[in-house]
């Protein structure tokens, strides 16, 4: 059997058509019944989720999904995504449409809902990269720390999932120290490495630099503000950011 690669995710899985999601459009289930659906043919199948993001943060923290959380976000091993796509049919049966795919992500949605499911494939990492520290991939982040070769069983509603190893640690790389302090509107993107080599001498960002993904996060450095101000005030480089306030 062939390795499974990153590539395969838009190779392997194909949007639903219309005339395919159809039969099931009659559907309609909370968020919290959509995943226990979903976990089911999942585990059924052998596959792990560990849950990421905010997901990981509703769960560890809150014991719920984050109210206002549109979409849930798990990570599974690489190796996993066959399986998966061999769940595809029952899935679709059961409410689950593929509705979107990347490079790193895989997305199902469920009729009659604003709610949504990305799936992030993880993979442990090689040489050379190994020699920089990096051990992991997982939806455009390199990860030093060891957060998957040991995901931690953890119950929620009913259902087993996988939470990152060391799950504390792994919240603050993602929301930076204050994860425990519920903050109305703050978001984690990743942001892939150049990006964070690019933006770091200039912007500020109130989470760590891998999750800076969401650009209204940024706000400029003082002088580059004054800088963008003064040169190109109307430019777009300029918008992309917000700027300090003037303290008066």
């Amino acid at each position: 059997m062939m390795r499974a690669r990153f590539s395969d995710i838009r190779k392997s899985f194909l949007p639903h058509t219309a005339d395919q999601i159809k039969p099931v459009s009659h559907m309609a289930h909370t968020p919290d019944e959509w995943l226990v659906r979903f976990h089911a043919i999942l585990m059924r199948a052998g596959v792990q989720l560990t849950p990421l993001y905010g997901t990981c943060l509703g769960f560890f923290r809150d014991n719920c999904i984050i109210p206002g959380d549109t979409d849930a976000d798990f990570g599974i091993a690489l190796s996993d995504l066959p399986a998966v796509r061999a769940c595809v049919p029952e899935l679709l049966a059961a409410g689950f449409y593929i509705s979107g795919r990347g490079n790193y992500q895989l997305t199902f949605s469920m009729p009659n809902s604003s709610f949504y499911i990305d799936i992030w494939p993880y993979k442990a990492l090689n040489f050379p990269l190994t020699m920089l520290g990096h051990r992991w991939l997982c939806d455009h982040v390199y990860y030093k720390a060891d957060f998957f070769s040991e995901c931690q069983p953890f119950n929620y509603n009913g259902c087993t999932y996988y939470l990152p190893a060391r799950c504390e640690m792994y919240l603050e790389m993602v929301y930076g120290l204050d994860w425990r302090t519920p903050v109305s509107g703050c978001f984690s993107g990743p942001r892939g490495l150049i990006s964070q080599w690019i933006n770091w001498p200039f912007i500020d960002f109130p989470v760590p630099s891998a999750f800076s993904g969401e650009a209204h996060l940024g706000t400029y450095k003082p002088w580059a503000s004054k800088l963008l101000k003064r040169v190109v005030p109307n430019a777009r480089i300029t918008q992309l950011f917000k700027h300090p306030e003037v303290k008066s």
